[in-house]
């Protein structure tokens, strides 16, 4: 690919050469001189450091005196650099200018730097069509790893995990730095394990190769899921057929660790929550859930202990539990509790917090910590799926004035923004205010409809028959209230001719208790709540009506008595959840599912208020992003 030099070279100018071309870019295209730096390498030294703009320039400026073939060289040379630092109109404008016959090593090297091009703009499927003009033994081994990465990433964009595995075995070969063999390694499980069993089963090659022993690995991780006593002899069967296979190497500790993971049977649990101080009626409510699901699973029950625990003596209450012998920790409930939690790291037992904490990032299998909470900011975000679901683009969004109308908005815009929605207007409304006309008046814009009637009656002189009109740019409303609100909200929103407009509201509009007479205001406001309040299945229950007979249901306690419910319930199935991102765990607080970071997320079920009863939907419908 690169063109011969016509000048000799002084011996140990050759082996600089050789010693920069084996760690670094091919430098065969340079032309030193004898008494002095050649400036060829001092843009090849440059792009081996990673100044990629300094470098392009350079090599721009020797293109413009070199022969053609090593003129060619150097704008390609500039065209990688400029990839590096994604100015990508002009690396178009680079590669579309240079015409390389096809029969030149050059050529495959500009179809592979326009793939790369493409590749950033996500285009996939044409970055195929550039590789597949790509020979590789034309390439030398620099750009033979970047070939196989480029082609890896377009398998992965295309959803091709198989493809993506093959190309990754290849490049493989290629890659010295162990870190990066480490790297490419779990990418190639990432990927074949995010594939269904069935699937990987019928794709299985005949041959006895690399590819196949990772399928075939991926393939055990499933029976380790729904098998986990046949699993260690699947497992043994495996590594005597591939013995020097490089899934030995961290794949088999990953999975050990995700066996312990899946056999999670707790002999005592500590339940940790603040039954003393402002969220005592909270963590009481919690405990009554809880206890009564542990009641109900009447065999294999482990012992159960409480601990008074807040955010100023988690970490003494902690230990004080484990050295108890607790072996599964619940709790605890404040944010500020989880995040002293999460700063300790490894904890040393599995520890299901009813909160979450700001920053959410470790995985849970290194650290142990899960979190499950009742979060309003989910809540706001499946109210984005669900309107941009609907059909709708532009918003209008009222929320009540401090935290917690403040979490809900951002929560809510960032989502229906990343959607591709856009708000018109967002207002906040007093707390315990009586009068929500003013905040509506202005979301709807009839202020300005009012003004400009009043500026039309001076300059006439004449009294004009006027009826406000509310604005035409928007499609819903998204409220956030609370159920003392939500009903002065609706009919002021009525009143103001707003009744054409949906509007969408979280769980909160809804106390959890059924009272027609005092909801009837908030008829047509569709909201997402939980099946522990929507759904009769579950309300005929015995676990449900075994609570209902002992505990009143009340507008702080309904929800909370499910969270406790969930809690212990979900316990067998976290590693499930956690190992299957694709899993899902149908709770009373919703239908459960996991990141790799153990953030519990609940999709909601949906209901309108009709005749002041909560009407539930006959399916929940989640938006496909």
């Amino acid at each position: 690919m690169h063109p011969r030099n016509n000048f000799p070279l002084p011996q140990l100018m050759v082996i600089l050469l050789l010693l920069l071309q084996a760690c670094g870019p091919d430098t065969s295209s340079t032309r030193p001189d004898e008494t002095q730096t050649p400036p060829d390498q001092q843009a090849l030294s440059l792009f081996n450091n990673g100044e990629f703009a300094a470098a392009a320039e350079e090599f721009l400026s020797l293109s413009k005196s070199a022969e053609r073939e090593q003129a060619i060289d150097y704008q390609l040379y500039a065209a990688e650099s400029l990839l590096e630092i994604s100015q990508l109109d002009r690396v178009n404008s680079l590669l579309s200018g240079l015409s390389i016959p096809r029969d030149k090593p050059a050529y495959s090297w500009q179809q592979l730097l326009l793939a790369r091009l493409l590749l950033q703009e996500n285009r996939p499927t044409v970055v195929m069509n550039a590789l597949n003009l790509v020979h590789v033994e034309s390439l030398p081994g620099r750009l033979q790893v970047s070939l196989f990465r480029t082609q890896a990433a377009a398998y992965a964009r295309l959803g091709n995990a198989i493809e993506n595995a093959r190309a990754r075995i290849r490049l493989a070969s290629l890659l010295l730095d162990e870190g990066q063999q480490q790297e490419n390694r779990l990418a190639i499980w990432e990927g074949l394990n995010s594939l269904r069993a069935e699937i990987l089963q019928q794709l299985l090659p005949p041959d006895v190769d690399e590819l196949r022993g990772w399928m075939e690995l991926a393939l055990l991780a499933k029976l380790q899921i729904n098998d986990a006593g046949n699993f260690s002899i699947k497992l043994s069967q495996w590594q005597e057929s591939y013995p020097n296979h490089p899934g030995n190497l961290e794949i088999l500790t990953e999975l050990a660790k995700n066996s312990q993971l899946l056999d999670i049977a707790p002999s005592q649990i500590a339940v940790l929550l603040p039954f003393s101080g402002r969220y005592a009626s909270a963590a009481n409510a919690i405990r009554d859930g809880l206890v009564t699901a542990w009641y109900a699973a009447l065999e294999n029950r482990p012992e159960l202990r409480f601990y008074d625990a807040n955010a100023a003596n988690i970490s003494s209450v902690y230990e004080q539990a484990i050295n108890g012998g607790a072996d599964f920790i619940v709790g605890p409930l404040e944010k500020d509790a989880v995040s002293v939690l999460q700063e300790k790291g490894k904890l040393p037992a599995i520890t299901l917090a009813l909160n979450q904490s700001n920053d959410v990032s470790a995985p849970a299998s290194d650290t142990g910590l899960y979190q499950f909470g009742l979060s309003p900011e989910s809540e706001a975000r499946q109210i984005a799926e669900r309107a941009w679901f609907d059909g709708h683009l532009s918003a209008l969004v009222i929320t009540p004035e401090g935290a917690w109308g403040d979490r809900i908005y951002t929560a809510f815009q960032e989502r229906w923004l990343e959607l591709g929605g856009r708000i018109s207007k967002q207002r906040q409304y007093p707390n315990n205010t009586q009068d929500f006309s003013t905040p509506i008046q202005q979301l709807l814009n009839i202020e300005s409809s009012e003004q400009r009637a009043k500026k039309l009656r001076q300059i006439t002189g004449t009294k004009l028959s006027f009826e406000p009109r509310i604005r035409q740019d928007v499609d819903f409303i998204f409220v956030a209230a609370y159920p003392q609100a939500g009903r002065q909200i609706r009919p002021q929103l009525l009143f103001h001719n707003a009744a054409q407009l949906p509007v969408y509201a979280t769980s909160h509009v809804f106390s959890g208790v059924v009272d027609a007479a005092r909801d009837h205001d908030l008829d047509g406001i569709l909201f997402a709540d939980m099946p522990w309040l929507l759904d009769t299945t579950v309300q005929h229950s015995e676990l449900y009506l075994t609570i209902a007979r002992n505990w009143s249901q009340s507008e702080t306690s309904a929800r909370l008595y499910a969270l406790g419910v969930d809690a212990y319930q979900v316990i067998p199935q976290l590693g499930k959840l956690l190992l299957q991102p694709f899993r899902r765990y149908r709770g009373v607080t919703g239908t459960l599912s996991m990141d790799q970071s153990g953030l519990m997320q609940r999709q909601l079920e949906w209901a309108v208020f009709k005749h002041g009863i909560p009407q539930q939907e006959n399916a929940v419908r989640v938006v496909d992003q």
